[in-house]
């Protein structure tokens, strides 16, 4: 979220749970009661930005029977959920107060739980927590599936199971699926049948009854044959010891549930019996306080947040306009590093002799390519006009026949003038207004090579006004 967290105000605690601390809050901007669920990654940059991709994946799912998440927030080791507020009980309170339930508000809650499973498969996310605590039940008697904290960490040590919703493949630590999710929905149903979870065994959990499997389904007093035998059936189906014989949909679950339902009553005194029951509160010394870094975060994560959003939401032209944008940079590097200098003509040489013989100095055209050779290799990134080796055909595109033309922005004039016996040797370059000059004197008797190393000096001394 680009503000991050500023917009809400915290009420009140919510809950806490092994993984994350759940705060009711009002939306400043919408003026809306929403639940912030907070929890620590305490783990590597690879785990958190796993864990920030199933919440942004449960942020897909719209049903009335999910959680809905409306945002997604996270920085460094914190991550914010901001999720639907909805006011109600869990079926934990409501068979803690009823102990069971009868067989059609039992399948009532267990179609809206399977219902909830369908939409977690759609996006491909194993819930792992199906346990009485997580299905909310609001003021309808209707169920919702919330808390989707080991879905968000999967694969890391601390998944925090329920030790009331482990299936057998969870208690031996293999990986997990749907089907995981449907032993523990068959769980669910066999303790609002019958107030018992079916593994249970002085307070706790048998772990050898429980990779075993349900092998006797209960009684089921009450009910008429023709609902009684379906639903035993159902309840050994979900908690198969393997997955394999355990139901491989959620659209055969949920027509299984159908089937069953027509053949019982409404599910009338429900909402009753939610009524009935006071939301659970926590005590007030809970910390109401959001994580800082989540409340504003850095510029660097709202352009991150500013970019992830503009990708998902565009369209494949989108998508491409943004690589495009993200690759100019590079591209501006690359061109700086080729591109060519300045471009800079040296004029041919003005030579006036007083008739006397000079053998030490060379003709104006030579002068021109002694100048124009000194330059290029002086300022290597410098296109020169001039004579001899330049490089005034760096950019030609020789393929299409297209040859380079720059426009001098420089200019280089040599003048040499000998009286007497003396030689007056000048040279002039000019960079728009500015101009520089620089001056020596030889002996009209000087040696060749010392005439032109001392041109060669005068170029270089040049290049940092020429090319700067």
């Amino acid at each position: 979220m680009l503000r991050g967290l500023a917009d809400y105000r915290v009420i009140r605690p919510l809950a806490r749970g092994g993984q994350a601390q759940t705060l009711l809050a009002i939306d400043t901007h919408l003026q809306r009661p929403v639940c912030i669920k907070l929890y620590k990654i305490d783990a590597g940059v690879a785990a958190r930005r796993r864990a920030e991709a199933e919440a942004w994946k449960l942020a897909r799912i719209h049903s009335p029977r999910v959680l809905d998440v409306f945002d997604v927030v996270a920085h460094g080791e914190d991550l914010a959920l901001v999720t639907r507020y909805v006011p109600g009980v869990t079926l934990d309170d409501l068979l803690a107060h009823n102990g069971s339930l009868p067989a059609e508000e039992a399948l009532a809650i267990a179609t809206d739980v399977a219902a909830a499973l369908a939409c977690l498969r759609r996006e491909r996310i194993v819930h792992g927590d199906v346990s009485a605590r997580n299905v909310l039940l609001d003021h309808r008697g209707r169920a919702v599936l919330v808390d989707f904290g080991v879905s968000l960490f999967q694969g890391q040590a601390a998944q925090g199971y329920s030790v009331d919703a482990l299936s057998p493949e969870q208690s031996r630590g293999a990986a997990t699926d749907l089907r995981s999710d449907f032993f523990s929905l068959g769980i669910l149903l066999h303790r609002m049948l019958t107030g018992a979870h079916p593994f249970f065994q002085q307070g706790a959990v048998a772990v050898q009854a429980l990779q075993r499997g349900l092998r006797s389904a209960p009684p089921l007093p009450g009910l008429s044959a023709d609902v009684r035998e379906p639903l035993q059936t159902l309840l050994r189906s979900l908690l198969a010891a393997s997955p394999a014989d355990r139901p491989q949909s959620t659209f055969a679950l949920r027509e299984e549930f159908r089937q069953l339902r027509m053949l019982l009553p409404s599910p009338d005194h429900l909402v009753a019996r939610v009524d009935g029951l006071q939301e659970r509160r926590v005590s007030s010394n809970e910390s109401m306080h959001l994580p800082q870094q989540l409340v504003r975060l850095p510029w660097q994560r709202k352009l991150k947040t500013v970019l992830d959003d503009y990708w998902g939401r565009g369209s494949a032209g989108a998508r491409m306009l943004l690589l495009s944008l993200g690759l100019l940079p590079l591209l501006g590097v690359l061109l700086f590093g080729v591109m060519p200098g300045p471009c800079v003509l040296v004029e041919k040489p003005s030579l006036e002799l007083d008739g006397s013989v000079a053998p030490g100095i060379p003709g104006a055209l030579v002068m021109q390519e002694i100048l124009t050779r000194a330059l290029s290799q002086g300022a290597p990134r410098t296109l020169v006009l001039g004579r001899g080796n330049t490089r005034d055909d760096a950019w030609t595109i020789r393929a299409a026949g297209i040859h380079n033309v720059c426009v001098p922005e420089t200019s280089m004039r040599l003048a040499v003038e000998c009286v007497q016996g003396d030689c007056e040797v000048a040279l002039r370059s000019r960079r728009g207004a500015a101009v520089r000059f620089d001056q020596l004197l030889f002996s009209q008797s000087v040696a060749r090579d010392e005439f032109v190393s001392a041109l060669q000096q005068m170029v270089r001394a040049q290049i940092p006004f020429i090319a700067p």
